[in-house]
């Protein structure tokens, strides 16, 4: 009996929303960019709103017919000019994105001064109040409409030292109960958001910590947590589940089964379609190829580790079968079992010629994809620089001699990837754009802070549409330039927007440094530690970022031994020819920062097992690092104005050395603050105790006065 094979074909899971009038705030940046730029792909009329003008000029070029305003959102006066400019051009209101919000002051409640705390919470809770109240007539004068209020997960479990981030999100939840219970008239959705991390929202900043990958209510994005993907003004009565959300029909009132495509997401971010939506796939697993790439750092371990969950069984590859050119790419000498898989050895951080020749073969295999086969792409951390193909026009050495400055520059991951993706012909949506019209899954290890597949790798299946403005304005922010000829073929290499229901099948992540925090919070426990977890979006100077950390540590005082925990991926910017990587500038600094401090001490690797271009993995340091210093004639503070972490640590006996580690989640950093220790009580008659004037002033020598 023969059988048909269906062809798989991805659902336009945001259908529908042609002419949707759509107000954003805090729209040039972040995730309010990344949502105008989706519902004006999909045709809606959108306004949007911002504190920057360059920002908002940006955005107007790059979304022709959307209007922009300058506004802050937590000023009365300017959001009711906003929404008067709004409304005059889009002539009414269906929906509205509350996006604006700031990270807000770090510290203990003690030392966050009171315009700090009000800022913080106007701008991300009192904004959307006084967006929605403006917005809540002409949604009921069109009939209903939707009203989107991002949150996070900070507004459920609340961050250390970042309490007045904490209240503003857990009153955005609040507010948005009440919202979704009070505005019923509506009779549409009132959603809200456990966001994450994003950069250059409507302030200048972004939420500190993103959701949590792998709890999710809604398939296709990592960073929504069980209860928080939507919150409708019924999700709360008849029996239905909180979280379950539910589009209402106006004639019945009686809610309805919810479209998946009612979350806004990220430009390029589409939900991978649960079994049995999409048409029937049982013909895949007979007459469709599997096309499986890998490209990263942690690529092999990644193969297997999909193949165990049986992710791919869900897409038809119930196992990998001889398919021939299947390829990854990875840096690291080593060999690791792989029956169906060449593996390709490349350079990192600097691309070399093995890294093109692979990219060039990967982007044919891409090329030659028809409309019944399924690709799957397994992208990881270092994938910028091993997948590395030329833009035309753009030699191997112009892109090795601008990684080098790149990586002198101090500019954070985000930007760094953004040049790379406008001079590559595989990076930022061109090897999707080669797979068309096949069907593209994408699974992502995440070494970047937030998260965003866009950013991991360069996003080789992520549609990119950055400005060469934006790119050339990166460069000449940090003293490059690019040549006359690298410059023209930049403006050639823009990617064509997709057409209407082209794009990947989905992204999904397996695992992000939010993970591994929390994998080492509940070994803290089970060891009797008290772990406080400051983030996994830890960025900016690594000598900065050390210092700080080293003042949270020396105001703790706990009571039982407590662990710092801390992720993301700070910088450095060189200006010598020491030797050492971030992890190591950023323990050098903290070490130097506690003077020697009793009772502290700490860990910051690569989790890849390589930080910066030596063999280690990082370094460790405890109270006795300055003595040990001084007894082997080794200057730490020379070694950091030299960035020669390395060469310090090594000296004395410090470095931690794991190999390659087959994964990659970014950074781990881990500071153990113990209780400080008293000297033994003084018996009754014996006099009292005295401190020590060879010690701290917080230590006692035990002696009786």
């Amino acid at each position: 009996m023969s059988q048909t094979a269906m062809p798989f074909t991805p659902p336009n899971l945001l259908s529908g929303l042609a002419g949707q009038r759509v107000v954003v705030t805090a729209g040039a940046g972040g995730i309010g960019l990344a949502t105008a730029r989706l519902l004006h792909g999909q045709g809606c009329r959108v306004a949007l709103c911002d504190v920057s003008q360059a920002a908002l000029d940006a955005a107007a070029a790059e979304l022709p017919g959307v209007t922009v305003a300058l506004a802050d959102v937590s000023r009365e006066d300017e959001v009711a000019r906003f929404f008067d400019v709004a409304l005059a051009a889009l002539g009414g209101l269906d929906a509205l994105v509350n996006s604006a919000g700031i990270a807000g002051p770090t510290g203990g409640v003690e030392e966050i001064a009171p315009d700090d705390w009000r800022r913080c919470l106007d701008i991300g809770l009192t904004g959307q109040f006084l967006c929605t109240r403006l917005a809540v007539p002409h949604l009921r004068a069109a009939g209903g409409g939707s009203i989107v209020n991002l949150s996070s997960s900070a507004g459920r479990h609340g961050y250390a030292y970042r309490s007045p981030y904490s209240a503003s999100k857990f009153g955005v939840i609040g507010f948005t109960r009440s919202l979704a219970k009070g505005a019923r008239p509506l009779q549409h959705p009132r959603q809200r958001r456990a966001a994450g991390h994003r950069r250059g929202s409507a302030h200048g900043e972004g939420d500190p910590r993103p959701g949590r990958p792998g709890r999710r209510c809604l398939r296709g994005h990592g960073n929504a947590l069980p209860g928080e993907g939507v919150a409708a003004p019924h999700g709360e009565r008849g029996g239905r589940r909180r979280g379950e959300g539910g589009r209402v029909d106006p004639a019945s009132a009686r809610p309805q089964p919810r479209e998946r495509s009612a979350r806004p997401e990220p430009a390029g971010l589409r939900q991978v379609p649960a079994d049995g939506e999409g048409g029937d796939r049982r013909g895949d697993q007979h007459h469709h190829r599997r096309q499986p790439l890998h490209e990263g750092r942690g690529a092999c371990p990644a193969r297997r580790d999909l193949q165990a969950r049986g992710r791919l069984a869900k897409h038809g590859l119930d196992e990998l079968r001889p398919v021939p050119s299947r390829t990854e790419v990875r840096h690291v000498p080593i060999r690791l079992p792989t029956r169906h898989v060449e593996v390709v050895e490349a350079a990192h951080p600097v691309p070399d010629q093995a890294g093109e020749d692979a990219a060039r073969r990967i982007l044919a295999l891409a090329h030659g994809a028809g409309p019944d086969d399924l690709m799957v792409a397994l992208v990881s951390g270092g994938a910028s620089s091993l997948l590395s193909l030329p833009a035309a026009g753009v030699t191997l050495a112009d892109k090795q001699a601008l990684n080098r400055a790149l990586l002198r520059s101090g500019a954070p991951i985000h930007e760094m990837n953004a040049v790379r993706k406008a001079l590559s012909a595989i990076k930022g949506g061109r090897l999707l754009e080669a797979a068309r019209p096949a069907a593209v899954v994408t699974y992502v290890i995440s070494d970047v802070p937030g998260d965003d597949p866009a950013v991991i790798g360069s996003g080789p299946t992520v549609p990119d549409q950055t400005d060469p403005g934006a790119v050339a304005a990166i460069l000449q922010r940090y003293g490059l330039s690019l040549e006359d000829r690298a410059r023209r073929a930049m403006e050639a290499n823009r990617l064509a927007p997709a057409a209407d229901g082209a794009g990947p099948a989905g992204i999904e992540m397996l695992a992000t440094p939010r993970m591994a925090l929390e994998a080492a919070a509940e070994a803290a426990r089970a060891a009797g530690l008290e772990p406080v977890i400051l983030g996994d979006t830890v960025e900016g100077e690594a000598v900065e970022v050390g210092r700080a950390h080293a003042r949270l540590a020396l105001g703790l005082a706990p009571a039982r031994p407590t662990v710092l925990l801390s992720g993301g991926e700070t910088t450095v910017t060189m200006s010598g020819s020491g030797r050492g990587g971030r992890n190591g500038e950023y323990l050098l600094a903290l070490a130097l920062a506690l003077g020697g401090r009793a009772g502290i001490s700490g860990i910051a690797c690569d989790t890849d097992g390589i930080d910066g271009s030596q063999s280690n993995a990082g370094a460790w340091f405890d109270g006795d690092l300055p003595a040990d210093a001084r007894a082997a004639g080794v200057d730490l503070a020379d070694h950091l104005a030299r960035h020669d972490s390395f060469t310090a640590f090594e000296r004395l006996g410090r470095l931690v050395t794991t190999g390659p580690t087959f994964t990659n989640v970014n950074d781990f950093r881990a500071i153990l603050v113990r209780p400080r220790r008293r000297g033994p009580s003084t018996p009754k008659g014996r006099g009292r105790q005295r401190r020590c004037a060879t010690r701290s002033p917080n230590r006692f020598c035990g002696r009786s006065a």
